[in-house]
């Protein structure tokens, strides 16, 4: 899926949809204007399938449960936000990136760099990677 980045297109990773879903402070000023402007009509947001999955993990190491259908719920009321489901061209790119990098980081990073979009991340790894632009 190939999205313009005229249209300002976003990738977002784990522990920033947290804290986004559950308005959280802990979002960088960046990821908060970006997201504003998905809110707005104004941007694409991307959420990975490795995303939504690592996320119901965080959720249960800390005893809580987060069924995947809430986050479906919440996202299916913006036309902006799009899931992005696990493939051959995923895979096949994820294979090219540096392999020091944790699976699922290199998985969020395929998806930015396949969608042409910017990186919502506080992650200093993916930051450095140099792979596509982030934003915090």
């Amino acid at each position: 899926m190939a999205i313009s980045e005229a249209t300002g297109s976003y990738v977002i990773d784990t522990h920033a949809l947290k804290w986004y879903l559950l308005d959280e402070p802990q979002l960088g000023p960046g990821a908060s204007a970006a997201l504003k402007l998905v809110e707005l009509g104004e941007a694409q947001l991307l959420i990975p399938a490795i995303v939504l999955a690592e996320l119901v993990c965080v959720f249960e190491k800390k005893g809580k449960t987060l069924p995947i259908e809430t986050v479906l719920q919440n996202v299916a009321s913006n036309s902006n936000i799009l899931l992005v489901d696990l493939g051959l061209l995923q895979l096949t790119t994820f294979e090219k990136l540096d392999p020091s990098l944790e699976m699922h980081d290199r998985l969020i990073l395929a998806d930015a760099l396949l969608s042409g979009a910017t990186l919502i991340t506080k992650d200093r790894r993916l930051q450095s990677a140099g792979v596509v632009p982030t934003i915090w």
